[in-house]
């Protein structure tokens, strides 16, 4: 169910906020799976337990970008991408 301000209304705009998770495909550039239709607002990175370096930040409302790596343990070799999430409307 929607619910909408008077003020959202009165301008013919909604303020809901979407939510967007997942996993990106590679490091640098990936495409949301819904563009925001308004403004992407934050992201962040999140789900990998231990060690992690990791630069998650929005480059338009369509696309964000993904730097860095996250793993297991300091020493262990295997790499991976963690998960994200965004909020905007």
């Amino acid at each position: 169910m929607l619910i909408y301000t008077f003020m959202e209304l009165r301008a013919g705009i909604s303020l809901a906020a979407i939510e967007q998770w997942g996993k990106p495909t590679v490091r640098g550039n990936n495409i949301f799976p819904i563009p925001f239709p308004n403004s992407a607002l934050a992201i962040t990175s999140a789900g990998i337990g231990g060690w992690h370096t990791v630069d998650v930040s929005i480059v338009n409302n369509n696309s964000y970008s993904v730097l860095g790596w996250a793993t297991d343990s300091p020493s262990a070799a295997r790499t991976s991408l963690p998960n994200v999430i965004a909020i905007g409307f």
